[in-house]
């Protein structure tokens, strides 16, 4: 009875635990609502997984909108902090693409029973002594491919228990729909500038027709004046003779 009660106890301080994971989680969503800033959004998510599972060293790698290479971060005690980037065809990343099998996280465990393990090391993501854990960040696009990682790294005797994992594969698909938003809202902020300069465009280039158009129009009315003109002067031309040889012959007549 005692053990049982042992079990009872420790099962409801887990749900109790998850279930406050959970409730932290729902007030980052609500908070990140109107954050539209792809850089402000993997910090702060980075932040709460951190919190939740006690990582001393948190690395989040994504695929730049180029699509020609892995931009690297760090998160520092303060914020996002850059680190060299990674070619696309690096091995690293091939081998745990191959060594996730199609999952979302690779423990620990399955790590370092690989050589990504070793890379991990060089690139600088844990030490040799760490609790390490990868998480995968899927392209929904693109059946089996990646659109980044994040690589977990905490002090020895205290690997990644299943729900702290569980933890951090919902915090990456709160992440991945966050930036794909993001990043959806910047290409139509984008796309509205385009067409709001278009737009102006256009209406300066009609006000210079409208303009052109009036000068023209005021053109033509002085060309049609000048003909006028020019036809009244050729009518008076002959009366105008005529006058002049009358008055000649009437002042020879007086003198």
């Amino acid at each position: 009875a005692t053990e049982t009660n042992r079990k009872l106890v420790q099962t409801q301080e887990a749900l109790t635990a998850r279930n406050a994971s959970l409730q932290r989680l729902l007030a980052l969503s609500r908070s990140l609502l109107t954050e539209h800033d792809p850089r402000v959004l993997l910090a702060r998510i980075l932040e709460e997984v951190r919190g939740e599972v006690g990582a001393q060293s948190v690395f989040a790698y994504h695929l730049h909108a180029s699509g020609g290479y892995w931009e690297g971060f760090r998160l520092n005690s303060e914020a996002l902090e850059e680190v060299p980037t990674l070619p696309l065809d690096h091995p690293f990343v091939a081998r745990i693409q191959a060594l996730a099998g199609g999952a979302d996280i690779i423990p620990g465990e399955l790590l370092r029973s690989s050589r990504a393990s070793e890379d991990g090391l060089l690139l600088g993501f844990w030490q040799p002594s760490s609790e390490i854990c990868l998480m995968l960040l899927k392209d929904r696009q693109r059946a089996g491919a990646i659109r980044g990682f994040w690589a977990f790294a905490r002090e020895t005797g205290h690997p990644f228990a299943p729900e702290e994992l569980e933890m951090m594969a919902l915090h990456a698909s709160h992440a991945q729909v966050s930036l794909e938003n993001a990043e959806l809202i910047g290409d139509l902020n984008e796309s509205s500038r385009a067409l709001a300069s278009s737009y102006e465009r256009m209406e300066a280039a009609y006000q210079d027709l409208s303009l052109a158009r009036v000068a023209l129009s005021q053109k033509d009315r002085q060309g049609l004046m000048e003909e006028l003109f020019f036809r009244i002067a050729k009518r008076l031309d002959q009366p105008v003779a005529t006058l002049s040889r009358q008055s000649t012959i009437l002042d020879r007549a007086v003198d």
